[in-house]
């Protein structure tokens, strides 16, 4: 009778340890899941600021040349596309000013 109470009681302490085991991991899963999703949330959040701070960006270069002077001069007019033509490479052109620069020579034509 002693020997399969102690076996009971062994193998109730190991399914208790067994169990506290798997919850402590559970836990541990959740909380690195949990600041994963933070993670992405404030990354989320800081793209959709820059892609607002870059679309205000070119909105203040096109007021800037709003007569076409530093577009149309060479030395000045070569850095004004290239940096009009990553911005629209990089970020939906709808989310800047709704024209891409292909619609923009479509329609010139």
């Amino acid at each position: 009778m002693e020997i399969t109470l102690i076996v009971i009681y062994i193998v109730l302490v190991a399914i208790i340890l067994i169990v506290g085991i798997a919850l402590y991991i559970a836990w541990v899963q959740r909380k690195k899941a949990n600041n994963y999703r933070d993670l992405y949330e404030t990354t989320v959040d800081k793209f959709y600021e820059v892609e607002s701070q870059i679309a205000a960006v070119l909105v203040t270069m096109k007021n800037i040349d709003a007569s076409g002077v530093f577009e149309a001069d060479d030395e000045v007019g070569v850095v004004f596309k290239s940096i009009k033509e990553i911005l629209y490479r990089n970020f939906k052109p709808e989310t800047i000013d709704g024209e891409s620069p292909k619609t923009k020579e479509k329609s010139k034509k």
